[in-house]
Parts: structure tokens; sequence; C-alpha cells
């Protein structure tokens, strides 16, 4: 996971390049320019110091500017739109520092795998020449060989906005069901020996349950944050976030105390996200407060479950939905023992028949079963929300009956996905 915090700060300016540094990689890319949103290619070095110059052209001694990378957070490969491609291998990229997000554009897959590489580098050691760089990447282990073709469930579209596409009350019903069990399975892990029973959606209408379950997010955000090195204006940046936030209520007794705390949940679970990410939908709370609204209650579950435990993943620079699908097809692989073909498979063709799961959930297993050839798709699937269960102590979140009996229902199979992923990437 490329994941990184530390006490430096973030500089953008001229300065000449100092031929004392060891350069650990080089070459060129294209940059997003920060207030007019253009891309400009230009010749980028990274140095052992974390500082990444950027320059006109290879032979330009000054540079335009430097970026210092030791605060960075977060390195992610992004989705690139069809109409931003200037060429069909183009590949988009993002640096998170503290004050910006930089993207950027490779011309391939292998080049952002060595630029991700490079930079754990210059984060985790301290080079002094050319020969520890050398001997560093010698030892280090290679990054995984990038797909020669995308599969066709990874484009599934999935965002904060639940995907009503072709949705009927069995399909409505089938995620109510799911999602209020991924809720309880939630729950569960950070109660005490009272615990509270989660039996449909119109418990959840004061906002309480909800709240429990982002409080504690927040705490372990907290945690890791306390963790690391921070400074003193960071602090104090929290601080008046708390302050302009207002209040919540664990004990909510007026309607207003229960628009408060679904308002102290959606801005949380906007601040959560970078700026370059698409705005979140617009629902009623006040529908689901006074009216116990479960269309709109489905809604908002489904963007809180979306932010907080999709958007937030982080694997191998993949981010989001990407990361879940990425480490599913890496780990099937070796469930599997060897290579998988799924260029041609939809979402519901990957997953419904219980093949790439059962490859998954037994690779993590201390045994292997011959059901994973079983052509009965139902008795895959059943296998791997047993094993699951029985053994990783991830919930059935929904009876293989029920998915079968709901042609192309999606998202419920999506929250499962991303609690095997959660379940075994913290393992």
């Amino acid at each position: 996971m490329y994941l990184f915090r530390s006490n430096a700060t973030e500089t953008d300016q001229k300065e000449t390049v100092n031929d004392d540094k060891v350069i650990i990689k080089e070459g060129k890319l294209k940059k997003e320019g920060n207030w007019v949103k253009s891309w400009k290619e230009r010749y980028f070095k990274l140095e052992n110091d974390s500082f990444l110059s950027y320059y006109n052209d290879q032979s330009d001694t000054e540079a335009l500017g430097r970026i210092d990378l030791s605060p960075l957070i977060s390195m992610s490969q992004l989705s690139l739109p069809e109409e931003e491609k200037e060429d069909e291998s183009e590949i988009l990229f993002a640096l998170e520092l503290p004050n910006r997000i930089w993207r950027f554009k490779a011309k391939n897959q292998v080049e952002v795998h060595e630029w991700f590489q490079a930079i754990q580098i210059a984060q985790q050691y301290n080079l002094n020449s050319k020969e520890d760089l050398d001997k560093i990447l010698s030892e280090t282990k290679p990054q995984p060989e990038p797909l020669t073709a995308t599969p066709l469930f990874l484009n599934s579209n999935f965002e904060s906005e639940r995907n009503i596409e072709g949705e009927n009350n069995a399909k409505r019903t089938l995620q109510s069901c799911t999602l209020t069990k991924w809720v309880q399975w939630k729950l569960n892990s950070i109660q005490g020996n009272e615990r509270a029973i989660v039996r449909d959606l119109s418990q959840l209408s004061d906002g309480v349950i909800l709240l429990k379950i982002l409080l504690k997010k927040l705490e372990d955000r907290r945690m890791k944050r306390k963790s690391c090195e921070i400074s003193d204006e960071e602090n104090e940046n929290e601080e008046k976030e708390k302050e302009r936030l207002g209040s919540y209520s664990l004990t909510p007794h007026s309607m207003m105390e229960k628009i408060q705390n679904f308002n102290f949940i959606a801005w949380n679970l906007r601040e959560m996200r970078p700026s370059t990410f698409k705005p979140l939908p617009s629902i009623a709370i006040q529908s689901i407060v006074t009216n116990g609204n479960a269309k709109s209650m489905l809604d908002f579950l489904w963007m809180f479950f979306y932010v907080l435990y999709v958007e937030q993943q982080n694997y191998q620079g993949f981010r989001g939905k990407e990361a879940v699908f990425r480490w599913f097809l890496e780990r099937a692989e070796k469930g599997n023992g060897g290579e998988i073909h799924l260029e041609d498979r939809s979402f519901h063709e990957t997953f419904v028949d219980g093949m790439m799961l059962w490859s998954v959930v037994n690779s993590y297993a201390e045994e292997e079963s011959s059901s994973s050839t079983n052509r009965n798709h139902s008795l895959n699937l059943g296998g791997v929300l047993k094993m699951g269960e029985e053994k990783f102590r991830v919930p059935k979140l929904f009876g293989v009956e029920e998915l079968m009996l709901t042609p192309n229902e999606e998202n419920s199979m999506f929250v499962y996905l991303v609690s095997l992923f959660e379940t075994f990437e913290h393992k």
C-alpha cells in the first residue's frame, strides 16, 4: 500500500540542479497545471532527497520547479477518461501532498510502476552514491507485470452514487438486506458486550449507528496521524475543522439533532475525498429523518459505504475500486496456480459463478478443495460464503438463492468483494 506521512514541507520553486545529488529516476512526463488545467510535457528528475525537479528539456540545468515528496500522503493510479487520452497506452497517476494533488500522465503502465518504485526508494533509503542505488535496485522486489489486456469487469460502473440501472423491487430489497448486514458487521466490530441488532434500514434513520462507525474510522485515522510527526499548523487546522463542523448527538431526541447527525456524516465524507473526485450525490436527508424514506436511506448508506471503504483503499498504486479489482486479479491467479483469462467477462460473469472468488478465498485457506472446478455456480458461491464466514469471519451478506433469483444485481456482490478485500488485505 502506497501511504506516506512526515513533517516536511512542500515547495515549488526554481532552483539550479545540484550535481552532488543521486538521480534515482528521470524521464518525460506530462504534468497538469495548478490553476490552468492544461497538460505540458516536462523532463523530471527524482533525487535521493525526495525532491522531484522538472525542466523544460533534459539538457536544462535550471529547474522550473521542485516538488518536495517527503510529506507524500499517497500515490495512486487513476482512470483516464477517453477524451483526455492523447495515446491509447497513456496512464494517469496522482501524488497526494498535504496542500495539493499533483497529476501526471505516463506513456504506459510500466513507466508508472517504475516511478512508484523510485519514489518508494527515495522515501525509504538513505542513498549517498550511485552504487547505493544500484545495490538497492538489485535487491528490490520487482513491481508486478502490467496486464497485457484490461479485463472488461475493471470498467464496472461503481461510484459514490448508487447505480440504479435496471433497478426493480427485488434488486432494491437485496441491496437493502446486504447493506444492513454489512452495517451489523461493522457495528459488531466496534461494540462491547452490549450489541445492537440492526434488522432493517429504518433503524438507521437517526444517524446514530452510522455515526458510531464513522467516529471509529475517524479515530483510526487520527491514531495513524499521531504515529507520525505532524506540524503545529496541521494540528491547528484540525481544531478549526472541528469548530466549523458543529455538533452531533449519539442520543438524539429532536428532528434537528438527527439532521445534524447526517450533516456531520456527509461533511466528513466530503472532506475525506480528493478535490479531483466527482462531487458526492445530493440526497434528501430530511426525507430520511422525517419520513424514513427507504430509497433515500439506501442511497445515503451506499454513499457512506463507498466513500469510507472503497475510495480510501490503496493497492500497488491503484486506488478505490481499481485497487479492489487488481487485488482480486492477483489473488485469483495465485489461488488458481497460474494465469487466468477474464478479458471478455463482465463483472457479473466474473464473480457470480463463484470460480474467481473461490480461487481468492482458497489462496488464504489451509487446504485445497475440488469444489473450485465445480460447474454448479451456486455450489461454488455457497462454498465461498461458508468458508468466508467460518474461517475469516466475513459474514454471509446475502444468500446464494437470493442472488441467483435477482439477475445482474451487482451492488450486493460488490459490497461482499470489498469486505473480503478489507479482511484479507489487512491480515
